[in-house]
């Protein structure tokens, strides 16, 4: 007898509506590598990189990773994932001049651009959260920027022109979703 011979079972629930696109990346879909690395902020002590892109056909996926000379105070982590006066804000200027702000939603969802916390882990030295821009950003440079008083990071930004269209082109559409698109109240 095993240990978790006791335990039921558990079947996924089917027809399960699907994120809506401008909350997340397609889960059939297998998104493209965009090589590049920005440092968008250094003070010699706390530096700011975007990093680890990946395209999809509806959106961005990257990475930004808070990089730290001495170990962080315990509760970073939290402060990073709620804005707050002299707290870490983060933004994104497209191609056509529109911006997303990480620490704000549009005004209604799914009217672009929407720039969204997708997770994050670290402590100590390195921090990475995840976020998701959509829609995809037509050919041209991203501007980023990033401002956090609380660790002297004034704000800064740096542009970006790399081949994000041409990498979503590369992505694998796995299997059709033709489930229908859920709310916010289902994910």
């Amino acid at each position: 007898m095993s240990f978790f011979d006791e335990i039921p079972p558990s079947h996924p629930e089917q027809g399960a509506p699907r994120q809506p696109e401008w909350a997340a990346p397609p889960e059939n879909v297998v998104g493209a590598t965009v090589p590049f690395g920005l440092v968008l902020a250094n003070t010699g002590t706390v530096a700011v990189v975007v990093g680890g892109m990946t395209a999809y056909p509806t959106g961005l996926a990257f990475e930004v990773r808070i990089l730290r000379r001495e170990p962080a105070p315990d509760d970073l982590f939290f402060r990073l994932h709620h804005p707050r006066p002299g707290g870490f804000r983060l933004g994104v200027e497209l191609p056509d001049g529109s911006r997303a702000f990480a620490d704000q939603g549009p005004a209604e969802p799914g009217r672009g651009p929407t720039l969204c916390h997708r997770g994050g882990h670290g402590g100590g030295l390195s921090f990475e959260l995840g976020m998701w821009l959509w829609p995809l950003p037509r050919a041209g440079p991203l501007r980023f920027a990033c401002a956090w008083p609380d660790e002297g990071i004034e704000e800064t930004s740096a542009e970006l022109d790399a081949p994000i269209r041409e990498a979503a082109a590369r992505a694998i559409e796995l299997w059709p979703d033709d489930r229908p698109v859920g709310g916010a109240e289902d994910w």
